[in-house]
């Protein structure tokens, strides 16, 4: 975080200034990595957990209300509920906010450390109700250790407007690298496969041209037909082109004397033809070298936005081209439907049998949990775990029920569902997508809980089909 100590302190005394005693409305999240804390007539906080951009401070977002699953579980639980205070823990960079409703109590804590930011809501009793990012523990337990503090600074024009401007200033910096290394990256791409086309093309030119050369030799083996029969792997014969000196001809054993011959022949004939589309292809290729080797050079050149903007509208097509590339590859149907538990875990649930192959084998990892209703078609599931870590036994219910509710047990509302880790799958047969050995396991028994899945079902993510 490039905040120091003392600029956050200065920020924090602002903030309990407009903030202490005000009613939560409800939480939004203009990024993944951020959220935007509402309250009734008072100023919104922002809280970021962007590496980069790690930082808290009142804001005059007024952006799209855009929402994620932690953002509306935040509205859920703290709608209607007062800040009683917000402080630093132990002067280091963890946030903790203090709400209260009645007798109740729950605690907003905020862990703005780089490498492994976090965001977690608690009750009283220290449980978590909801995280951020996904955890392995049931109960909060602060960092044994943290990242050393910055040097103290002056806290002087530290306020949330200036620090919201100078952030705002980077995220746009950071914003416009990232489309102008994407361009970059697009462009050598896209020169390299230029490049590989016009080495293609020259290496096959180099071959037709010799046509001449292929029509001779057939011309001496039509000359010297005589001497071959069927078999043979080398013939030696007198060149007139070399004042008769003589040369050897390697022939293919397997064909008879006329047809070597013929084939020799048709090869000379397609090699002359090939020469004006090659040289064509050639040039077109050589010409998309020269092109995107100086586009890339002006890309690489561009230090502004607005020279970034000016390119695209110059290059409109190729622009366009590449944003629709890497919508295509973003919004790329998904094999799994996606649910996600109270403790933040993902649960992934296959559409189909190649959809489930390609669930386990391709999109899963090694740790992750793998169930699957036992005996009865079905869907793979896979409880998604962060290396080295284990679910919390009610995320491991979702999943188990997911299981059954997904499979041909639906039907009797209860069954045995395998559990193991995807490192010990295994495909059956490659033709028979979806079907696995399993070569360790465990076996458990549950009937579906009705209102256990209908909170699952609430939480589940559409993916495009």
């Amino acid at each position: 975080m490039s905040l120091t100590i003392e600029q956050m302190k200065k920020l924090l005394k602002e903030i309990n200034s407009s903030l202490k005693e005000a009613l939560f409305d409800y939480c939004t999240a203009p990024h993944p990595q951020k959220i935007v804390l509402h309250f009734k007539e008072a100023p919104p906080l922002l809280i970021c957990f962007q590496e980069a951009f790690l930082r808290f401070h009142l804001t005059q977002y007024s952006g799209q209300d855009t929402s994620s699953f932690f953002s509306k579980k935040l509205t859920q639980h703290l709608r209607g509920w007062y800040l009683k205070s917000c402080e630093l823990v132990n002067e280091d960079r963890i946030l903790r906010m203090v709400l209260k409703k009645g007798e109740l109590t729950q605690t907003l804590i905020s862990e703005l450390i780089p490498k492994k930011p976090n965001c977690y809501l608690v009750d009283s009793q220290r449980s978590i109700l909801v995280s951020l990012h996904p955890t392995i523990h049931t109960s909060y337990l602060p960092p044994k250790t943290l990242p050393p503090l910055l040097s103290l600074g002056s806290p002087e024009d530290t306020t949330s407007a200036s620090v919201e401007a100078i952030y705002r200033h980077k995220e746009l910096e950071a914003e416009f690298l990232k489309k102008r290394n994407t361009l970059v990256g697009e462009l050598k791409n896209k020169l390299n496969k230029a490049q590989k086309a016009e080495a293609k093309f020259s290496e096959e030119l180099e071959k037709a041209l010799l046509w001449e050369q292929a029509h001779h030799e057939a011309s001496l083996l039509q000359a010297n037909l005589y001497k071959i029969t069927k078999g043979l792997r080398q013939v030696s014969v007198n060149d007139w082109l070399k004042d008769n000196g003589e040369v050897i001809l390697n022939l293919d054993p397997t064909l008879p004397p006329s047809e070597e011959v013929s084939k020799r022949f048709q090869k000379s004939k397609k090699l002359k033809k090939a020469i004006d589309p090659l040289s064509a292809q050639l040039k077109q290729a050589h010409q998309a070298v020269e092109k995107l080797s100086l586009m890339l050079e002006q890309v690489q050149q561009i230090e502004t936005k607005q020279e970034l903007e000016s390119f695209c509208q110059r290059h409109e097509g190729l622009s366009k081209k590449i944003i629709k590339n890497k919508l295509a590859k973003k919004t790329l149907s998904l094999p799994y439907h996606e649910f996600v538990t109270q403790a933040g875990l993902k649960i992934w649930v296959g559409k189909n049998a190649h959809a489930n192959d390609k669930l386990t084998f391709t999109y899963a990892h090694g740790s992750d949990y793998w169930l699957h209703a036992r005996d009865v078609p079905g869907s793979h599931v896979i409880l998604h775990l962060g290396k080295h870590l284990k679910p919390d036994e009610e995320s491991l219910l979702d999943a188990i029920h997911a299981a059954l509710f997904y499979s041909k047990a639906k039907e009797r509302q209860e069954g045995e569902v395998c559990i193991t880790q995807c490192k010990y799958v295994s495909r059956y047969k490659k033709n028979l997508p979806g079907k696995v050995h399993l070569s360790l396991q465990r076996i458990t028994y549950a009937k579906i809980d009705l209102e256990r899945l209908k909170k699952l079902k609430e939480n589940k993510f559409t993916n495009l089909s």
